[in-house]
């Protein structure tokens, strides 16, 4: 991981993430189309937004989860929306990024952090494996994204 930004969300209205639609909103602004970014969006109990974590994510870095899972942690999240800004055009997911969401989506529920979506995005649109029902992540779970 080369870099990583933090925005914490300190601002007079609070925003309540409801749908992938408005995780859109929050993140196309930061979206450089010429790096592979991974957003982390971190919420607590009733949905709103407390931190945004942009990570610059080259390849694949087996701690990731591991990282994501403390981030959560240490800012006392309930849930947590991943987003993943990739060079190509949006398309859909291949096989094994299906499996890579499922098994961490697994993996922080047996944790108790909830994740909400997990969101594929470029300056044009997204994808959201909720809304097309993908690893185990369903939009009748989560739209708009529950209290938990």
């Amino acid at each position: 991981m080369k870099y990583q930004i933090v925005i914490d969300r300190k601002s007079d209205e609070d925003l309540r993430i409801g749908h992938p639609r408005e995780v859109f909103d929050v993140v196309k602004e930061f979206i450089d189309e010429k790096k592979n970014t991974l957003f982390v969006l971190l919420l607590d109990g009733a949905s709103y937004l407390q931190k945004i974590h942009i990570m610059d994510v080259k390849e694949l870095d087996p701690e990731l989860p591991h990282i994501i899972f403390n981030l959560a942690l240490l800012s006392k999240s309930s849930s947590i929306v991943t987003i993943h800004n990739r060079k190509s055009k949006i398309s859909k997911p291949s096989i094994e990024n299906i499996k890579i969401v499922e098994d961490l989506v697994m993996k922080w529920k047996f944790l108790k952090i909830e994740v909400l979506d997990h969101l594929l995005v470029s300056g044009t649109g997204y994808f959201s494996y909720a809304e097309n029902n993908l690893s185990t992540l369903s939009k009748d779970d989560v739209w708009p994204y529950k209290m938990v």
